[in-house]
């Protein structure tokens, strides 16, 4: 047979035509291989668009409007230069290969509305910057204004947006705004790639869905990282952020990740933050929220709270690490009021301080520097005292954790079996005193110790969570003194006050001590009980009466395990109430003055949980703490004149 030149030109087109067609392709959502065969390559350059083909296509300067379906190939250098789908058209593909792409009055790449399913697929390396002028979404110019995109890539509502390739993908809207935005109802997922961001306010962000199979993400923004948080007035978003796979790190100047719903099923996710790691949060009258952990690997270094959600948390497989704020006003896990914390797989450790620190409501989990309520509603109850005769009894009393806790950044934080078998180890980012734990090799009931830099520091027995707002105040306990003795219920002591305040024979001076972890004022008469608790970091305020050594009222003393917290009344119902509610009765703390000589007010703080309650002679003192928003409960006993 005789190949003319003509059919060797013939052939070698049509070669170079099915090269073309198998080597452009890109994944879909479901992970099969979709074949491109470009319909036309657009090359930009500072001068320019040139095209290969006429395909009716709109080109403006350096400006490019995609108005007919098809697979486009965008490359090129320029520094003031757009594509743009147009609104309505469908069946859209850009391959962006090699381009650097830069514009300032829209987005660099726009897909405009109602565009259906738009695919991009990187090739090479693809800069794309935004250098709109921030001020310009306010500007007083309705066209201004409405111009303004605020992101390197901005999807438009009526669309959605998948991301894939082989490539390098650098979006830079830290001059601006963000760095992919999509709007009401945008569904934005990465399939492949890498795609390194950096913006001045959100990294990606979609109203509706924020979806992420694979590939490899780095943000570094000045606000949350990724975030799918509709407006307070729309109606159709999902707010829905969902990590299925890849490897996504984020360093954020305010929180991490942020959604109605946060999903973590798979890959792994690093989050260092300034504000909170995740949040789950609205701005819509909403109350599905949630943070979901199925699997993957999460690690949380976050500046408040670790996880934040105002609904739920459940988690229920891959292995989660949270540091917390250092300062008692955040948390490692924080739910919502009312609402729950469940862990039926998985492992997550929970590192932070203890002040608002809580504890899973279902599941085993063990805890060490304080202990959650897990199971009391509302914190404790509301307890009332006298108004109300003690608490509500709802949910289970957990177990109570160890001793406090103290860890330093670069501590070696291990916990271990009864057997003394490692069970988890991870290297502290930053100081703490309180750690809740949970994993497979938790066993309620069981006893384990947390080592620091391989030293023991604390034991706890692990607990099963049954309950709402658990809630653990790094109450401190104050230690069991073996010179003080109890005779029926009364609690006496040998030691004498080595303050320069006198007192008669018949009177024992009250020490008054306070924990600046807590917010507890605790009160003893015991001298070596007081000496001990200054040691352990609590502050002594001096005496703060003189008790009678015996009357016919006893002031009752108890302790809820679970809050680190003490109460004190006279009353026997409240008293009892309170144990069947789970409290712990101590005895006989001391004594009221039958002769009605010096007044001891009692107040209640309805915002507080450990330190609730509070006892002064001052006046002064009860008067400053009403106007604070405390409830003055009259009378709670007298000491001596």
């Amino acid at each position: 047979m005789l190949i003319t030149s003509k059919s060797k030109r013939t052939i070698l087109a049509a070669a170079i035509a099915l090269i073309i067609t198998i080597t452009l392709f890109s994944y879909t959502g479901l992970g099969v291989i979709e074949s491109y065969a470009a319909d036309n390559t657009f090359t930009f350059s500072d001068s320019g668009i040139t095209s290969d083909v006429d395909s009716g296509n709109k080109i403006e300067g350096t400006s490019l409007t995609i108005n007919t379906s098809g697979v486009y190939i965008i490359t090129g250098s320029c520094s003031e230069g757009s594509v743009k789908v147009k609104k309505g058209t469908t069946g859209v593909t850009l391959i962006l290969k090699d381009l650097i792409l830069a514009c300032s009055d829209g987005a660099p790449v726009a897909i405009n509305k109602d565009n259906g399913d738009t695919n991009i697929e990187i090739q090479g390396t693809v800069t794309l910057t935004d250098n709109e002028n921030p001020d310009d979404e306010d500007s007083t110019d309705a066209e201004v204004a409405d111009a303004f995109e605020g992101a390197a890539i901005k999807v438009k509502s009526g669309s959605n947006l998948t991301l894939s390739g082989s490539g390098t993908l650098i979006v830079d809207g830290s001059a601006c705004k963000n760095g992919i935005k999509g709007g009401e109802g945008v569904t934005i997922t990465i399939n492949s790639g890498t795609y390194n961001v950096n913006a001045a306010n959100n990294g990606i962000a979609a109203d509706g869905n924020l979806i992420i199979n694979d590939g490899t993400i780095n943000v570094t923004s000045g606000n949350d990282g990724l975030k799918a948080k509709p407006d307070s007035d729309d109606t159709t978003s999902n707010g829905v952020v969902s990590i299925n796979g890849g490897t996504v790190t984020i360093n954020a100047v305010g929180e991490g990740i942020e959604g109605e719903t946060v999903n973590i099923n798979g890959g792994t996710v690093n989050i260092k933050s300034s504000d909170d790691g995740i949040n789950a949060a609205t701005e819509r009258n909403s109350t599905d929220l949630s943070i979901n952990i199925t699997g993957g690997n999460l690690y949380v270094d976050a500046s408040c709270d670790g996880l934040d959600s105002n609904g739920t948390i459940n988690v229920s497989g891959g292995t989660t690490n949270v540091f917390s704020s250092t300062q008692n006003d955040n948390c490692a896990i924080d739910y919502g009021d009312n609402s729950t914390c469940t862990i039926t797989g998985g492992t997550i450790i929970g590192i932070g301080t203890s002040g608002m620190a809580t504890t899973p409501t279902s599941g085993t989990y063990v805890a060490f520097g304080s202990s959650g309520m897990g199971g009391m509603n509302n914190n404790m109850g509301n307890m009332g005292g006298m108004n109300n005769n003690g608490m509500n009894n709802n949910g289970g009393m957990n177990a109570p954790s160890s001793s406090s806790v103290s860890i330093s950044a670069g501590n070696t934080v291990t916990i271990k079996d009864s057997s003394g078998n490692t069970i988890y180890s991870v290297t502290a980012v930053k100081s703490a005193n309180h750690v809740v734990f949970s994993s497979p090799d938790v066993t309620s009931g069981e006893s384990y110790s947390l080592y620091i830099n391989n030293s023991l520091t604390a034991t706890s027995t692990a607990a099963a969570g049954n309950g709402s707002n658990g809630q653990a105040n790094g109450g401190m306990q104050p230690p069991t003194d073996n010179n003080t003795t109890t005779d029926n219920g009364n609690s006496t002591s040998t030691d004498t006050s080595d303050d320069s305040k006198t007192q008669s024979s018949d009177y024992v001076s009250m020490y008054r001590l306070y924990n600046p972890n807590s917010g507890e004022h605790f009160y003893t008469s015991n001298e070596t009980e007081k000496n001990d608790l200054v040691k352990a970091g609590w502050r002594y305020e001096g005496i703060a009466w003189n008790a009678p050594k015996t009357s016919d009222t006893p002031v009752y003393r108890l302790y809820n395990p679970n809050a680190g917290d003490h109460h004190y009344t006279t009353s026997i119902t409240e008293r009892d109430n309170l144990i069947k509610a789970g409290w712990k009765y101590e005895g006989i703390g001391w004594y009221s003055d039958s002769s009605e000589g010096q007044v001891l007010y009692r107040l209640y703080n309805p915002n507080a949980v450990s330190g609730a309650h509070h006892y002064t002679t001052s006046a002064e003192e009860r008067d400053k703490l009403i106007s604070l928003g405390w409830r003055y409960e009259g009378i709670a006993w007298y000491g001596g004149k």
